[in-house]
């Protein structure tokens, strides 16, 4: 069982750290995040319900949010 594995107890603190360090939305916190995550489903999940994760993940839009441009007027 995956989810009662070591590896799922220590994929879980490591979100639950780098999911309380992210004070503030930055591409890189994002993308630790995101990282830990994936790693989270992995180890909980197994391969075979990862792989359903990550096909659901990838038929979901990404959308991509540019910041107005600033004018130095």
């Amino acid at each position: 069982d995956y989810a009662r594995s070591p590896e799922c107890a220590r994929s879980r603190r490591n979100l639950d750290i780098v999911a309380a360090g992210v004070a503030r939305s930055t591409y890189e916190q994002e993308v630790r995040l995101e990282a830990a995550q994936r790693q989270g489903d992995m180890d909980c999940l197994g391969p075979a319900g990862y792989a359903e994760v990550e096909k659901a993940r990838a038929q979901q839009p990404r959308v991509v949010v540019v910041p107005p441009a600033r004018h130095s007027w």
